[in-house]
C-alpha cells in the first residue's frame, strides 16, 4: 500500500482549519506518518517602503502572529496521543505556486486542502493544485467528518502481447 509519510496541510485562518487538522490526524494515524507541515500562505504582500521604514518588524510580526494562530488551532484539534513531528511554515506569494514549491521541497506524499462553500475566507486554489501537484491531493469539503466508508482507486489494466519469451515451451 502507498505510504503517506509527509503531509502538507494548507491552513487559511478560517473555520475550515479545524476540519483539516482533524483529517490530518486521521490520515497520520492510519498511515504511521512521520511529519505534518502546517502551512499558511500570505497572498502577495505589497507594503509601501515608507511604512516598512517606520515599522521594520511589521512582516516578521505578521509571520509570527500567523504561526502562533496555527499552533493554537493545531493544539486544540490534533490528537495529543499522536506521536508525530510537526512544523509550521508561513510564506508570502501566490497560493498555488508556493504550495507546489513547498510540496516539492519537502518531498510530500499528500497535500491536504479545504473546499469551502459557505465559510468566509479566501480558500485554496484547488484546480491548479489538482493539475500540477506531484503528489496526492485530498480536497476536504467543509464540515466533513474524518471517516472513510468508501474510496475510489484508479486501476490501469494493460494487455501484454505475447512475446517470444512469454510463449509456452513445447
Amino acid at each position: 500500500m502507498y505510504q503517506i509519510k509527509k503531509i502538507i496541510v494548507c491552513l487559511d485562518q478560517s473555520e475550515m482549519d479545524k476540519t483539516l487538522v482533524k483529517f490530518a490526524t486521521f490520515i497520520a494515524k492510519s498511515n504511521q506518518s512521520k511529519k505534518i507541515y502546517f502551512t499558511n500562505i500570505i497572498r502577495n504582500l505589497s507594503i509601501p517602503k515608507d511604512v516598512l521604514a517606520e515599522f521594520p518588524n511589521l512582516i516578521d510580526n505578521m509571520v509570527e502572529e500567523r504561526k502562533s494562530q496555527m499552533k493554537q488551532v493545531v493544539k486544540e484539534n490534533l490528537d495529543p496521543d499522536l506521536n508525530i513531528s510537526t512544523a509550521f511554515i508561513v510564506r508570502e506569494g501566490q497560493l498555488s505556486k508556493k504550495i507546489l514549491k513547498l510540496a516539492s521541497e519537502k518531498s510530500a506524499d499528500l497535500i491536504l486542502v479545504g473546499k469551502k462553500t459557505s465559510i468566509n475566507g479566501s480558500g485554496v486554489i484547488t484546480q491548479r493544485l489538482a493539475r500540477r501537484a506531484s503528489c496526492s491531493l485530498l480536497i476536504v469539503p467543509e464540515n466533513s467528518v474524518p471517516k472513510i466508508k468508501k474510496y475510489l482507486s484508479r486501476v490501469i489494466f494493460r494487455i501484454i502481447p505475447k512475446t517470444p519469451w512469454r510463449k509456452p515451451l513445447k
